[in-house]
């Protein structure tokens, strides 16, 4: 009776370690967001429109390129938090233009193994219009929000990052010298970035 028992355990273990081995194998590996971890940095190209700027004299505001770069630190793979940098020059209508924005943005991924991420922060612009004898500028504190998803690459070190981000200003309104309405800065912007993570 012993004998046939153990004989019975030994072959149930042979008939179903494989079967569960098998399962197992056939099961995706699933992302726990461990990729998201340490430092990080990111760069990319930026395409946007820009209103409020009153010296301009463009209703229809101006459009703008700009290179993108990210860096900053890891909280937790939901969390993320750091500085981004806005620089641009353009010609606009035989005009010329210039802009710098500096950011600190907080970055939140609400589900850990997805690249869906929703980012808010505060932050400064500064547009010049580079004009013989009568050019301008206006410096303005802005509020940043955003949203994007990073696309994971290259063994889930690198990802394509594409985003949309809007920054509204929040001081220094213009005033239009014709109609004196103030108008404050309201930046749109689509981007494509590569990040390293």
């Amino acid at each position: 009776m012993v004998i046939s028992m153990r004989i019975l355990r030994l072959l149930t273990v042979l008939t179903v370690t494989p079967f569960t081995n098998a399962v197992s194998q056939q099961q995706p590996a699933t992302n726990d967001g461990s990729h998201r971890s340490g430092a990080f940095f990111g760069v990319g190209l930026t395409y946007g429109q820009t209103s409020g700027l009153a010296f301009t004299y463009q209703s229809d505001g101006l459009h703008t390129h700009t290179l993108n770069v990210r860096v900053g630190g890891t909280i937790s793979p939901h969390f993320r938090i750091g500085g981004e940098v806005d620089l641009g020059i353009w010609v606009s209508r035989s005009d010329p233009y210039g802009m710098a924005a500096l950011a600190l943005v907080g970055t939140i991924y609400p589900v850990a193994s997805a690249g869906f991420f929703v980012k808010a922060g505060i932050g400064a612009h500064h547009y010049n219009e580079w004009i013989v004898d009568y050019g301008d500028a206006v410096t303005a504190l802005t509020g940043v929000a955003g949203v994007g998803y990073d696309f994971l690459h290259s063994g889930g070190r690198f990802s394509f990052t594409p985003f949309l981000q809007i920054a509204v200003g929040l001081t220094n309104p213009t005033t239009d010298q014709y109609s004196g309405e103030e108008s404050k800065i309201r930046l749109w912007q689509v981007g494509l970035s590569v990040t390293w993570h």
